[in-house]
């Protein structure tokens, strides 16, 4: 049974931006868009009665989002609301029947705009500011011409076991907070085997696991409980589950963490279990793929690849990260051998460091904190560099290994 949201709304209080939705997810979805997009108002969650009953009480706002996906009859539900609106409301539909016909029924009908569920948030924004700019002179000061500034998310993942894409992610993180660059949080998605705490001399936090069950409790309260603080500019979400079972992922969870986080931090890192990166791809703005320089770690980084390209399409970029460069010496291969058995060639090679990564570990540290003249250190620093301004500047690549190659190459960084 949808639950009936409560009637706060009064005649005498009537708000410029009122929205009714059918479940918690799309709640916190909302209230992040209506917030990037300057909508000051409140967002129920219910059903499509409750909403017809609620607008007959109170003054209809101007600006009104209606989730009908309880509805199989859009254009009739739509119609039951013609009573309760007043002539000049625009109304944003949500609903799940995808049918070019329905929406042009709808929009003769004078909604202003109608989205397929599930949304993602950045979706949810922008038909948010096109309603407000739709109504020209008369739109309300509240509303935006043009969302927020957000940050970006960048997945690291392992082509396998033992590649090390958590000490990537690690260091890239600490980097990335660390030079001036803005505000960082650094997410493990592997809440039973993670090691991202491990590597900061860190407890997680309390709550991830529940809120990716429920993502209707992802919030401000809930950041600030779950996440931890390595820096004033680098926070740590993460946890330590049973490893009896795997914590569940509802639908459009991610969609609304990766919404709530973008919008407080100016780069999100996330360290991507293998098993979880087919279901996510598409989330993220970039991928690192890591992976070592042996005839398995190709196999298994070209394997993975292909995967992504099929699942999250040629636009998102995808960057290999060669570590351990140095490391067996007679197994490895060149980087001829690797671009020319398939794989693309590397953005950046990241030597062995035994050495200092011993370090790190011993002293729950990244290395780019305690040996940050280190070659890998260097590499780290450049990435990061690389991520903060965003492909607006050309990125060396790596010389394979550290050290086999001569001169570095250029090579365009996404």
């Amino acid at each position: 049974m949808i639950p009936s949201f409560e009637r706060k709304a009064s005649p005498a209080a009537a708000k410029p931006f009122m929205a009714f939705v059918a479940d918690d997810v799309t709640r916190s979805q909302l209230e992040r868009a209506a917030q990037d997009a300057g909508f000051e108002g409140e967002v129920y969650v219910g059903g499509t009665d409750d909403a017809l009953a609620t607008l007959a009480e109170v003054v209809p706002a101007r600006y009104l989002v209606l989730d009908l996906t309880d509805r199989a009859d859009l254009i009739e539900a739509v119609n039951a609301f013609a009573d309760v609106c007043k002539p000049h409301t625009r109304v944003l539909v949500l609903g799940v029947v995808n049918d070019v016909e329905v929406y042009r029924a709808l929009i003769e009908l004078g909604v202003s705009d109608y989205l397929v569920k599930p949304v993602a948030g950045p979706q949810l924004t922008a038909a948010l500011v096109r309603l407000g700019e739709a109504a020209g002179s008369d739109k309300v000061a509240a509303v935006a011409t043009q969302p927020g500034p957000r940050g970006s998310v960048t997945g690291v993942v392992s082509a396998r076991g033992g590649a090390g894409a958590s000490t990537v992610a690690v260091n890239l993180a600490w980097a990335l907070s660390a030079g001036g660059r803005g505000k960082c949080a650094l997410v493990d998605l592997d809440l039973r085997f993670g090691t991202t705490a491990m590597m900061l001399d860190l407890e997680p936090g309390r709550g991830f696991k529940e809120a990716l069950d429920n993502p209707g409790r992802i919030d401000s309260l809930f950041m600030e409980r779950a996440m931890v603080r390595a820096t004033d500019n680098l926070s740590l979400l993460a946890g330590e589950e049973d490893v009896a079972s795997e914590p569940a992922v509802a639908e459009g969870a991610l969609d609304v963490l990766f919404d709530m986080l973008t919008g407080a931090f100016d780069h999100v890192v996330v360290d991507v279990p293998r098993w979880r990166l087919v279901d996510h791809a598409a989330r993220f703005d970039r991928l690192f793929l890591v992976t070592e320089p042996t005839l398995a770690g190709l196999r298994d980084a070209l394997r993975l690849k292909d995967a992504v390209r099929a699942l999250a399409g040629s636009e998102l970029p995808i960057l290999i990260v060669l570590n351990k460069g140095g490391a067996a010496k007679r197994g490895e291969l060149a980087v001829a051998d690797a671009v020319n058995g398939g794989l693309p060639k590397p953005a950046y090679v990241l030597p062995d460091e035994v050495k200092a990564q011993a370090q790190a570990q011993a002293q729950g540290k990244p290395m780019v904190q305690i040996a940050p003249r280190a070659k890998a250190s260097k590499v780290f620093f450049e990435m990061a560099r690389d991520l903060a301004v965003d492909g607006t500047e050309e990125a060396p690549a790596k010389s394979l290994f550290g050290l086999i190659l001569g001169g570095p190459s250029r090579e365009r960084v996404p």
